[in-house]
């Protein structure tokens, strides 16, 4: 009597081919991918995107500038501010990419139709006449040579549905301070509001 219909199939194996072990025995190269073209800040970010069969779409990733820690701490005056919140961390996020964007729009660098996406309709269109239709129309202040710089931006909360942000960039040799609102609207955060940056030289 047999028992060997009670025992468990062997694993198939393909016959061996002389073809196989030449192709087993080359040593395998790894495909070089090639970076990313420069793209202003070199890095991207994606991101939720409104009115679009696609959900994700593209900002500007910000550079945070280093610090050397010999650097002298700065002393801070003023009213502290309060603690920030898990959305108001997000927020500072996606501001900061939208403030990087808006100095560029108004080098005439990037499109401002990239930023029709971020803002509501009518703080688009209350930015209209501000942004150049080329460089000749660009003013001498708002000229960039280099993208700019995040020093640091914050959110404060002013109710559930309403958020302030600053953001601090450092340009070249000028430090500007880009001011803007966001407000829960339909169930999507939108800036509502950006005031004309403000400039000053670096002090550094």
């Amino acid at each position: 009597m047999s028992f060997s219909n009670l025992l468990p199939r062997a694993p198939w194996t393909p016959p061996y081919s002389k073809r196989q072990a030449a192709r087993a025995s080359q040593p395998v190269i790894q495909q070089q991918v090639a970076p990313l073209p420069e793209q202003g800040q070199g890095t991207m970010t994606l991101v939720q995107r409104r009115n679009s069969p696609s959900v994700y779409s593209l900002l500007p990733l910000p550079r945070y500038e280093q610090h050397s820690a010999q650097r002298p701490k700065v002393v801070k005056r003023g009213r502290p501010l309060r603690p920030a919140d898990a959305l108001a961390r997000q927020l500072e996020g996606r501001c900061a990419g939208v403030a990087i964007a808006y100095l560029e729009i108004m080098s005439a660098r990037r499109s401002r139709q990239q930023l029709a996406q971020w803002v509501s309709a009518d703080c688009f269109h209350r930015l209209l006449p501000f942004f150049p239709k080329n460089p000749r129309q660009v003013r001498q202040e708002m000229l960039l040579t280099l993208p700019p710089v995040l020093l640091r931006v914050r959110a404060q909360k002013v109710h559930d549905e309403l958020y302030e942000v600053v953001a601090l960039l450092r340009c070249v040799e000028r430090v500007r301070v880009v001011t803007m609102q966001m407000r829960l609207i339909h169930g999507m955060w939108l800036i509502t509001a950006i005031e004309q940056p403000q400039s000053r030289l670096d002090e550094d």
